[in-house]
């Protein structure tokens, strides 16, 4: 009599009917736990909910807040950054989307100063020499007819009781007494860290002839307003 062939456990397939191992089974399960325990779902979904909140409690608690800017200088958002060419230019240039309040060293006459408005060239009327940096400053903002020539515009202004420092702000007059009578531009703009600045300016090429350029801030001082 032959025994019956023995089936190797691992070739056996495992039963996919709905009796025991489907979805009617599983429903039968359920109806018992709820039957022998009728708290059982609420009590699953009570502890979920304390995870949930306890989770959430503890992110919150983790997450660092956001401070305001104490920083030196800011700017409502990012500034672009274009690259800029010639020998006394910086690597970069930098184009604010807002104007800058510069924080004034300790010689300087204010604490917080916002951007000095500017007039476009030829606005005021002065009685410095044509076509030299000094008239056009004086043609762009109000300033005395007796400061002489550039390289005695800081020293003059600061006599006047006029604001002056070494940190740029937008606006302010850059004056120095580099070359037998000095020069001074105006700021057009400002790097984020304060190394660079961009000045227009006349005469720097050529009598009537304005350009602008970036420069060293600290190639300058700077006279702010009265």
């Amino acid at each position: 009599m032959r025994s019956a062939p023995v089936v190797s456990s691992y070739l056996a397939k495992p039963s996919l009917s709905k009796g025991k191992f489907g979805l009617f089974s599983i429903s039968r399960e359920l109806a018992g736990i709820r039957r022998h325990q009728p708290h059982f779902i609420s009590r699953i979904w009570t502890i979920l909910l304390v995870w949930c909140l306890s989770i959430g409690a503890i992110q919150l608690l983790l997450t660092p807040h956001n401070l305001p800017d104490q920083s030196f200088a800011s700017t409502a958002s990012a500034d672009t950054m274009l690259p800029v060419t010639g020998a006394n230019a910086p690597a970069v240039k930098y184009v604010p989307t807002t104007a800058r309040t510069s924080i004034l060293n300790d010689d300087a006459t204010g604490q917080m100063l916002p951007p000095i408005p500017m007039s476009p060239p030829r606005s005021f009327g002065n009685s410095y020499a044509a076509g030299e940096c000094t008239w056009y400053v004086a043609s762009r903002r109000q300033v005395p007819r007796n400061w002489g020539n550039a390289n005695t515009w800081y020293a003059r202004a600061a006599a006047d009781g006029w604001g002056v420092g070494t940190t740029p702000t937008i606006g302010a007059i850059a004056q120095t007494t580099a070359g037998s009578l000095g020069h001074v531009a105006l700021v057009e703009d400002i790097s984020p860290d304060y190394q660079t600045v961009q000045i227009s300016e006349m005469n720097y090429k050529g009598r009537y002839v304005t350009d602008k350029r970036w420069v060293p801030a600290k190639s300058f001082h700077y006279i702010y307003s009265h």
